[in-house]
């Protein structure tokens, strides 16, 4: 394992190359269904995927592809990919490489060749817990000709969020830089506080029933008082706690 931190010392990060911790991580990955950025070349577009399974005997990761059947055919023809993801807060990214089509039970999947290397970090001042099952959480933003609208979002840190858009309206609206204002999150204790976001990034809709047609979107806030900000470290700390109950419970 190789380690590297940033300039400022406060980021812990790993390189893992040992074939079974790379593993490990990528079988974590799909058991909590991370959803994974996947950008095609340096500088091309990017669309959402998941890690169906690891086939160690076999040496291959099955992924589950975006529903934009272009962007897969465009990764089809690169056949290989930067991938990013969040588990449970730490960052993670690998490259797969030999990127194939392939059937297994049935459903159309890609296949690629396990990673030799996973670069794993956790940056705590950025920790980004994902909103737990059984809670639904809201962000109202207003949208400059659509008006007043609520998102379900999706995770959430001290610096920005990441809102599930089924409607279709931010996957065609705006584009990274634009501001959307006011905004309020519509959680008890924090819904007293306007505050703007800033577009970063859209990944294209996922093919699981649940997130049929929503386009993940992350946003950057601006304009947020340290008041607020205590407040929203306290209720991602609670957020923090349920969701590792839930994973406890599903593991056991």
């Amino acid at each position: 394992m190789s380690t590297n931190s940033d300039r400022n010392g406060s980021d812990a990060g790993f390189v893992l190359d040992k074939p079974g911790e790379i593993v490990e991580k990528l079988r974590l990955m799909a058991k909590l269904h991370c959803l994974v950025s996947v950008q095609i070349g340096p500088r091309g577009p990017s669309l959402g995927a998941m890690i169906d399974r690891v086939l160690p005997e076999k040496g291959l990761v099955v992924v589950d592809p975006s529903v934009n059947g272009e962007r897969n055919r465009q990764l089809l023809a690169a056949g290989r990919a930067r991938c990013e993801t969040q588990v449970n807060g730490i960052e993670a990214g690998f490259d797969l490489h030999g990127l194939r089509e392939a059937t297994l039970d049935g459903r159309q999947l890609f296949a690629a060749a396990i990673p030799e290397t996973l670069f794993w970090l956790q940056r705590r001042a950025y920790y980004r817990v994902t909103i737990p099952i059984g809670r639904s959480v809201r962000c109202q933003a207003h949208l400059l000709g659509e008006g007043q609208l609520e998102f379900a979002v999706h995770n959430l840190s001290l610096v920005g969020m990441a809102l599930l858009d089924g409607s279709g309206l931010l996957r065609q609206w705006g584009r990274a830089g634009q501001i959307l204002k006011p905004c309020r999150l519509l959680v008890a204790g924090l819904d007293d506080e306007d505050f703007a976001l800033e577009l970063r990034n859209k990944i294209e809709p996922l093919r699981r029933e649940d997130l049929l047609s929503a386009t993940r979107v992350g946003l950057a806030f601006r304009g947020i008082g340290r008041g607020f900000e205590i407040k929203l470290q306290k209720y991602i700390f609670e957020l923090e706690r349920e969701f590792r109950r839930e994973q406890d419970g599903a593991g056991s």
